[in-house]
């Protein structure tokens, strides 16, 4: 059983009490974690009448892993009101009522003891996905995350000759390559405009792939430090690439991963405070957000999107950040790759103006799009911070695509970012590195004649990052950075039934005969 496909089901089916048998017969096996477990019974217990809670408390002997049964219990006893304190979190958060700020730091205290705390944290983001979290109670959990760990403001610094301080930060897609291609667009044009950019990048999270994971692919690619380091990178080439690791909002970083496994990500509290909180602990003069919005996002339509900007905005605004926004809709795949590493190729392919690299080949018309995403979101940070014409940017950008000169600046980063030179005359030649080689490939067949008229994102990303294990993950220690998937077929292409219309690389043993239906809708 796939734990992404239970809480698929729950959110989907009519038959609850059919998903709590699945639950009771898989709560004691060791194939989830228990945050796994316990999460898809507050998931169940959250999205259905108190009938389903009854029959779970009546017979919790089912329940056979203790931890979990003891965690489970108290949530059940709220909401079918035999036994509850209303001054405890979970009462609290169950019935919409305000924490009070020493409440709300507990709940960060428990982050900074995941081993500890984990199952009382994913009762606890199960409530705030469900019934929410006040404006109030989000500014704050946001300013706690951040100061969980240090706070690092670059801005006015010396040893940056006071530089403005930009960033660009996504809301997260399948197979976005931005942060992969923009830091070397931005390179090029420190040169002409006084900035420096401390990129801030992300693990996985959820079915959407994470540019730490993609870099990561890369041999020998290092992650900066925040302070001194990152300072000392930023002052000779401009650019440098951050992670929140160490003392970088290390609540954040815990309730990311433990979001990420618990199917908690999409929840708009959440998703402020975590992105608002790594953006207050290294702030910067101005802030585009990448928001992506559609039923292949986190945040599912444009409404929800526009919440999520005016809230953060307001955040982030009492911290002098100038925040900014780029709407995305996320109906279409725009790559054609899926995983680390073949992400990572993809990006070097638009930066040399090429479509091809080794034996791998790429949708020429995909990867325009791409370049065209990178030069807009570019254009209008820049345009912002120095009050320029847009259209001049833009044809700068335009003009650095087309010499090469975003791929050369790309080449620059890997050195300041200790990737040898054996690695970077490889990328130079197209010549795989790292090792894929070593994966073996899977054909996708066609399940049937037709024309495709979608393409499943959400199970792409998840089949990906989760099933193949792609996406590094601090529950599981198991990292398949090489592994993913490469589409030959995009939306409306007419494809013959036993056609080739995809790839998958792992070094798993892959059965790819569902995988067709369950990635491509034809008709």
């Amino acid at each position: 059983m796939d734990i992404s496909k239970i809480f698929q089901e729950i959110e989907s089916s009519n038959y609850p009490y059919l998903i709590l048998e699945k639950l009771f017969e898989n709560c004691s096996l060791k194939i989830f974690s228990e945050e796994q477990i316990l999460s898809a019974f507050c998931q169940l217990v959250l999205t259905n009448s108190d009938e389903i809670s009854i029959r779970i408390s009546d017979n919790i002997s089912k329940v056979q892993n203790k931890t979990i049964k003891t965690h489970l219990i108290p949530l059940l006893n709220i909401v079918i009101k035999r036994k509850y304190d209303v001054n405890d979190v979970f009462y609290k958060l169950y019935n919409s009522i305000e924490l009070d700020e020493s409440e709300i730091q507990s709940v960060v205290n428990m982050s900074l003891s995941k081993d500890l705390y984990s199952l009382q944290l994913t009762i606890i983001l199960n409530l705030i996905k469900y019934k929410g979290l006040s404006f109030q109670n989000i500014c704050q959990l946001s300013l706690k995350m951040a100061k969980s760990g240090k706070i690092y403001d670059y801005r006015k610094n010396n040893n940056l000759n006071y530089k403005a301080i930009l960033r660009r930060y996504p809301t997260g897609a399948v197979s976005e390559k931005i942060a992969l291609i923009m830091p070397s667009l931005l390179k090029c044009l420190s040169d002409k405009y006084l900035f420096v950019s401390p990129f801030l990048v992300a693990k996985t999270l959820g079915f959407t792939g994470g540019t730490w994971d993609k870099l990561s692919s890369i041999p020998n690619f290092n992650f900066p430090n925040s302070g001194d380091e990152s300072i000392s990178i930023l002052a000779k080439e401009h650019v440098c690439m951050t992670v929140a690791k160490g003392d970088y909002a290390p609540s954040d970083t815990i309730l990311y991963q433990l979001r990420s496994i618990t199917n908690t990500v999409d929840s708009l509290p959440l998703i402020i405070s975590s992105i608002a909180s790594k953006q207050i602990a290294n702030p910067v003069d101005t802030l585009l957000l990448d928001i992506r919005y559609g039923e292949n996002a986190f945040l599912k339509n444009l409404e929800f999107a526009n919440s999520f900007f005016i809230q953060v905005k307001e955040i982030l605004n009492k911290f002098n950040i100038n925040t900014i926004a780029e709407f995305t809709n996320t109906s279409n795949l725009v790559g054609v790759s899926v995983g680390n590493y073949l992400e990572v190729i993809e990006s070097i392919c638009i930066m040399k103006n090429q479509s091809e690299y080794d034996k791998l080949s790429f949708d020429d018309k995909l990867l325009q799009k791409q370049r065209e995403l990178v030069i807009k979101m570019t254009t209008k940070l820049i345009s912002e911070q120095f009050n320029l014409n847009p259209k001049e940017v833009e044809q700068i950008c335009i003009e650095l695509f087309s010499s090469c000169g975003v791929f050369d600046s790309f080449k620059k980063i890997l050195i300041s970012h200790g990737v040898s030179t054996e690695t970077i005359s490889k990328i130079e030649n197209n010549e795989l590195f790292g090792e894929f080689s070593k994966l073996k490939e899977y054909q996708i067949l066609a399940h049937q004649s037709g024309v495709i008229k979608e393409i499943n994102q959400k199970n792409i990303g998840t089949f990906v990052n989760m099933n193949l294990s792609a996406g590094a993950n601090c529950f599981n220690a198991e990292n398949r950075f090489y592994d993913g998937v490469l589409l030959k077929k995009k939306v409306q292409s007419k494809v013959k039934k036993n056609e080739a219309i995809g790839f998958v690389y792992s070094s798993k043993i892959i059965d790819t005969i569902s995988l067709s239906n369950k990635f491509f809708t034809i008709i």
